[in-house]
């Protein structure tokens, strides 16, 4: 959530008393009634890191994906979650999805009502309001708003990319119309993998995290921001469960678990300068990383444990350059584990 923009947190609730009823609703208080809530700041530090940096300044992200919900409501009736047709809908909106943010490409939702009444294009810039984009994709869709399809087209006039990744709508404001069919012809056609994210990212490649091989690590997640001062980076590694790499352009699955990453390197394209720093998120210490720059930005060399995380920032505040160097992750197996004893002692 913190990578992909969710930067305030609203936790549950806490037990005014343990009497009746109330203490049935879950999850646990979090409050003194818990055994974990004396550690329980931990979790709350950790996040309080995070989302402050994750509050400064704008997002940096270029590539708008018109979002289909308008397209699903046509597809709604009685026994629609047994239909394969809505399943195979969501199914590749899912595909997208993963396959551009296992890729590194980070993107907004387009909602076709707030495109109709905030969007407009300046030049070759993409308007929603404050935000400005490069690219827009155009997910596989059922209908489309007429007023979508006007800025589409305006877009592609001015220069702007528009991208397909499935097959067009076949309906304008719900009636039956070839408009959208003869629009994407003009536009780069591709199904959901490899061709679609090389195109993408020739435009709007900002971050790529790779490993010691320079393939990209699948399972991370990144934010990046840019105030007028600093820029900020947070990686997070998503590795704990199975997930499917859709890497090819037949989107043939591959099946793979991210495990820890004991080499990562990050290039992120930005023109802020000076210095490389990592938030020790756990402690909130402050370190300077193995980084050079770049025609173009930065290239930073770390790790990345199978479930964690890291917080960058670049500001060009020469007082840093004293500060220690960051360690990379030290890999520890799992028989090490197993053979140390833990004492257990009660709370209470």
């Amino acid at each position: 959530q913190a990578a992909l923009g969710v930067n305030l947190r609203c936790q549950h609730l806490s037990w005014y008393t343990m009497e009746g009823e109330a203490k049935r609703d879950y999850p646990a208080s979090i409050f003194y009634q818990s055994p974990w809530w004396r550690e329980y700041r931990k979790v709350e530090d950790y996040f309080a890191r995070i989302n402050l940096a994750m509050t400064q300044g704008t997002e940096v992200r270029d590539v708008l994906v018109i979002h289909p919900v308008e397209s699903t409501w046509t597809m709604i009736g009685k026994d629609w979650m047994k239909n394969n047709d809505v399943l195979d809908f969501d199914r590749k909106f899912i595909e997208l999805r993963d396959c551009l943010l296992g890729n590194n490409i980070d993107f907004d939702y387009g909602d076709e009502e707030i495109l109709a009444r905030h969007s407009s294009v300046e030049g070759k810039a993409f308007k929603v309001k404050q935000a400005a984009y490069k690219v827009i994709v155009v997910p596989e869709m059922k209908t489309v708003r007429a007023s979508t399809l006007e800025l589409l087209r305006e877009f592609a006039k001015q220069g702007g990319k528009v991208v397909f990744a499935g097959s067009p709508a076949k309906y304008i404001d719900g009636e039956k119309s070839e408009a959208m069919k003869l629009f994407a012809e003009s536009c780069n056609n591709f199904m959901i993998g490899q061709g679609l994210i090389e195109e993408i990212s020739k435009i709007a490649g900002r971050v790529s995290i790779v490993d010691e091989n320079g393939q990209e690590i699948f399972n991370t997640l990144y934010q990046h921001r840019e105030d007028d001062v600093n820029a900020y980076l947070f990686i997070c590694n998503t590795g704990h469960e199975e997930k499917p790499a859709y890497i090819r352009d037949d989107t043939t699955l591959s099946i793979e678990r991210t495990k820890a990453v004991p080499v990562m390197i990050v290039n992120i394209k930005t023109n802020k300068t000076g210095t490389v720093l990592e938030i020790d998120l756990e402690s909130g210490k402050v370190m300077r990383v193995d980084a050079r720059k770049t025609a173009d930005g930065w290239s930073i060399k770390s790790s990345l444990a199978a479930i964690g995380s890291r917080l960058f920032i670049i500001t060009p505040d020469s007082g840093v350059r004293k500060l220690p160097q960051a360690k990379r992750l030290e890999l520890v197996s799992e028989e090490t584990i197993k053979a140390d004893n833990y004492g257990i002692i009660l709370s209470e």
